[in-house]
C-alpha cells in the first residue's frame, strides 16, 4: 500500500514537471497577450484556461489534445453549449470532462 502511494506521488511530481513549459507559456499568455487582445473568447472558462485545467486534469498528451481540440471548436457549433452569465457578459459553458 506504501509502495503504491509513493509511486502515484511520483507519477504526478512526473506529470507537473512535463507540464510545466505548457502552463508556463499558458501564463505568459493569460498575463501578457490577452489583455491586450481583450475578452474575444465566446466560451467559458477561456481557451487558455481550459489548456490549463486540461492539463492539470488529463497530464501533457491528453491536456495538449483536449486544449487543441477546444481552439479548434472554439466559436463553431457554439448552439450544442448552454448559455451563462459571466462578469465578461454571456458566454458559451464548456468546461473540462
Amino acid at each position: 500500500m506504501f509502495l503504491a502511494r509513493a509511486a502515484h506521488a511520483y507519477e504526478k511530481e512526473f506529470s507537473e514537471f512535463l507540464t510545466a513549459p505548457a502552463r508556463a507559456a499558458i501564463y505568459g499568455y493569460q498575463h501578457f497577450v490577452s489583455p491586450a487582445k481583450g475578452t474575444t473568447c465566446p466560451m467559458e472558462p477561456s481557451d487558455s484556461a481550459y489548456a490549463k485545467e486540461a492539463l492539470r486534469k488529463k497530464g501533457l498528451i491528453g491536456g495538449v489534445l483536449r486544449a487543441a481540440d477546444r481552439l479548434h471548436r472554439c466559436g463553431h457549433d457554439v448552439d450544442v453549449y448552454p448559455l451563462v452569465e459571466t462578469p465578461r457578459g454571456l458566454k458559451y459553458w464548456d468546461p473540462v470532462e
